[in-house]
This record gives structure tokens, C-alpha cells and sequence, in this order.
């Protein structure tokens, strides 16, 4: 069913309503977890736009990532410098399997990476952790995380960022 969290004001009513939970799908069996993936269609390999789309998205997720790697080291209070060739070798390794699996393109980003750094993360780990963790909560508990408030995620970004926003940083 739907969920409500009701908070009354008055004369007027601010709910919670579905469309404002996130939304991970929660698969009955075997069968409808499979037919969550999907397989790219070659036919449309010869078409001028997937080519064009196909290279703006990589630039710009590789844009993204450097830069990130970018802030990423200056924010690493060890002062290590990321492989930027092995980190963009990875990315692009990711997004072929992804792609492969109807995933979306996926790049490093600030918000996980100043995340680990405010944590006292020392190593790879952390991301590798983090990952799984993702996986095994979407796989176990998809009910209890299509109950999350959009606006909870929204907040937390949003204080991250402004963690991030400092001039000194």
C-alpha cells in the first residue's frame, strides 16, 4: 500500500505521498528480478545520434570525474595523488557493463568521495564497502528504503555540499 506521513497545519493538510518516496523496485521472485535488466539494442548501433549522445555523456562523465579527482586530492589530508589513466580506465570498464545491463553511466563523484575523507576513510575500502552495502539494502530491503523521503536524500546532499563550500576549502 501507500504510505502517509501526515503532518497537519491548520486548515490544510502537507502529506507525504508516493511520488515523493524513493522508488526501488521490489522484485516478487526470481523472473521479475531478471526482467529488471535489459539488453542495449545493437540495431541502433549504426544511428549518427547514439554516437553523438553516446561520446557527449562520456565526455562530460569524464569531465566530471577529473575534476573530482581534482578536489578529491586536495581535500585527502594524506595528500595522495589519484591515477587519474587507471581511474578513467575504470570508469569506462563500469559504463561498458553497465550499459550492458540497461544501468545507467556511472562517474566519480565529490559528495561520496568528501564523504569518506570527513569519515577518517584511509583506504579503497571504503568505497568498496559502501558499494556493497548499496547492493545488499537494495536486495534485502527495498520496502524499508521506498519508504525514504526524497527530501531526506535532498537534505543530506545538500549539507554535504555545504560541508564542501567552504572558502577554505
Amino acid at each position: 500500500g501507500i504510505v502517509y506521513f501526515v503532518i497537519s497545519e491548520g486548515n490544510g493538510t502537507w502529506e507525504i505521498s508516493k511520488e515523493h518516496l524513493v522508488s526501488v523496485p521490489v522484485p516478487n521472485d526470481t523472473a521479475s528480478f531478471l526482467a529488471q535488466f535489459s539488453f542495449p539494442n545493437f540495431g541502433a548501433i549504426t544511428n549518427p545520434q547514439v554516437w553523438v549522445t553516446a561520446f557527449t555523456i562520456a565526455l562530460v562523465a569524464s569531465l566530471e570525474t577529473l575534476l573530482c579527482v581534482e578536489a578529491t586530492d586536495k581535500l585527502d589530508p594524506q595528500k595522495r595523488i589519484t591515477p587519474v589513466n587507471r581511474e578513467l580506465i575504470a570508469q569506462g570498464a563500469g559504463n561498458m557493463v553497465s550499459g550492458l545491463i540497461g544501468g545507467l553511466p556511472l562517474t566519480q563523484v565529490i559528495v561520496r568521495s568528501s564523504a569518506n575523507i570527513q569519515s577518517n576513510s584511509k583506504t579503497k575500502a571504503s568505497a568498496i564497502i559502501h558499494g556493497f552495502l548499496l547492493l545488499i539494502a537494495v536486495f534485502i530491503l527495498p520496502n524499508v528504503i521506498n519508504l525514504i523521503p526524497l527530501s531526506v536524500l535532498a537534505a543530506i546532499l545538500l549539507m554535504v555540499g555545504y560541508k564542501l563550500a567552504k572558502p577554505a576549502l
